[in-house]
């Protein structure tokens, strides 16, 4: 995805061609803006010369916490406000996916980082949001190509919640994927995990997310009927 950038005077910048030059600039942002340690902490680690992912990472910030964004652009610093996303779980309900993607009969965890809408430090399911103009089935391909790398074939979905998290609303569809090529990159969006990695059936993490949980149970007790989500036009 690319993020557009709403600035003064209703002009737009495309994220790729904004540059942020030094760590004593990233200091300043934060400091403008009150963002606490722990979000300092979680940037100060990325590397300047990783320039998708340190971008992404504030961009991912900007949008949880519908902030003003301060970025060194040419020469000079320039204020910008993130205009995308913001509402989407909050104003009005927000529309998820994760998926339950195995290998080696385990399944894959992802612990949510700083950069999080919601759940930092849980292990979840990949997934994502699902954007206007995409199908559920879309969004899963897309989402755990863009988080793990792999290619997954959608086998279909075992299960529906009304997801209510920290004054957030959002309708979560858990999926089942099964990979059809590609190894588990560490490296793929790796601002917004912490850690990836594949856990047998009995030995998921005590930190994992409640949503996270009762799908694996869903996918375990799952009679072999995948839910119906016809496309209506």
């Amino acid at each position: 995805m690319i993020y557009t950038l709403q600035v003064p005077g209703n002009s737009k910048v495309d994220i790729k061609k904004i540059h942020v030059a030094t760590v004593d600039d990233e200091k300043r942002i934060f400091a403008q803006f009150k963002i606490d340690n722990t979000y300092k902490s979680t940037y100060a680690n990325i590397p300047f010369n990783d320039f998708e992912t340190y971008n992404g990472a504030l961009m991912s910030l900007a949008l949880r916490r519908g902030a003003n964004l301060a970025i060194y652009c040419g020469e000079r610093m320039e204020f910008y406000r993130v205009q995308e996303r913001k509402i989407e779980g909050r104003l009005v309900p927000g529309t998820g996916i994760g998926v339950i993607i195995k290998k080696d009969n385990k399944i894959l965890l992802m612990n949510r980082s700083g950069t999080s809408n919601n759940r930092i430090g849980l292990w979840d399911l990949p997934g994502g949001t699902v954007e206007k103009g995409d199908t559920l089935e879309d969004t899963v391909v897309k989402e755990v190509k863009e988080e793990t790398g792999f290619l997954v074939k959608v086998q279909g979905c075992v299960s529906i919640y009304q997801d209510m998290v920290e004054d957030q609303h959002w309708i979560s569809y858990t999926f089942l994927g099964k990979i059809i090529e590609g190894e588990l990159d560490l490296k793929r969006e790796n601002y917004k995990f912490k850690s990836k990695r594949f856990f047998s059936k009995n030995k998921i993490p005590k930190n994992t997310s409640e949503l996270t949980i009762q799908g694996i149970d869903d996918y375990l007790n799952f009679d072999g009927n995948y839910i119906n989500i016809p496309i209506i036009k």
